[in-house]
């Protein structure tokens, strides 16, 4: 159950940085970031978000709003105790899993796996704006065991919460495989 306390906490995270960033847009009335390579070719800014955006596009063509958006749910992840819990937890029961799975895909594959974990999150969110037409769509999809169905009517809260907590997962164990969480 802390684990969907820890998910809700960094969507809100992520909403608010987000909006607050307009979306990764730059106000053209704020600083503009500034950056230099030092001589190992590694990006050094004072921004964080940029930084992080950066080293993602780098890896793999994804486009800059992207990049910050992902940069946004990872820095407010390294921050947020319950995931790092969670970390450590991936780190020790499934670490030859994880360490597979960074053998097994490419650094551009974790990227785009990060980027639509992402696109999940935010759909879940739009989804969920009306709980019961979301379990219904949900059924009508085949996303539910048809066991549960009468159970997440009622509850639909409740599959809210595990699909939140389902995609967040895998966000964190592909970005800990990749080696962007630690």
């Amino acid at each position: 159950m802390k684990y969907v306390y820890a998910i809700n906490v960094i969507i809100w995270l992520l909403m608010s940085v987000l909006s607050d960033a307009q979306f990764g847009v730059p106000n053209p009335k704020e600083k503009t970031v500034e950056a230099t390579v030092d001589e190992n070719g590694n990006v050094e800014t004072e921004n964080p978000y940029a930084e992080m955006a950066i080293r993602l596009q780098s890896v793999a063509p994804i486009d800059i709003q992207d990049a910050v958006d992902i940069a946004a749910v990872l820095l407010a992840a390294q921050a947020d105790p319950d995931t790092r819990a969670m970390i450590e937890k991936l780190k020790g029961d499934e670490g030859a899993t994880l360490e597979a799975l960074a053998k097994e895909v490419t650094a551009m594959e974790i990227v785009h796996g990060l980027k639509q974990s992402l696109d999940e999150l935010k759909a879940i969110e739009t989804l969920f704006a009306n709980p019961e037409r979301a379990v219904v769509a949900m059924e009508k999809d085949g996303m539910i065991d048809k066991k549960k169905v009468d159970f997440y009517k009622k509850n639909p809260d409740v599959l809210a919460d595990e699909t939140r907590k389902g995609v967040y997962f895998g966000f964190v164990s592909m970005a800990v495989a990749g080696g962007y969480l630690e």
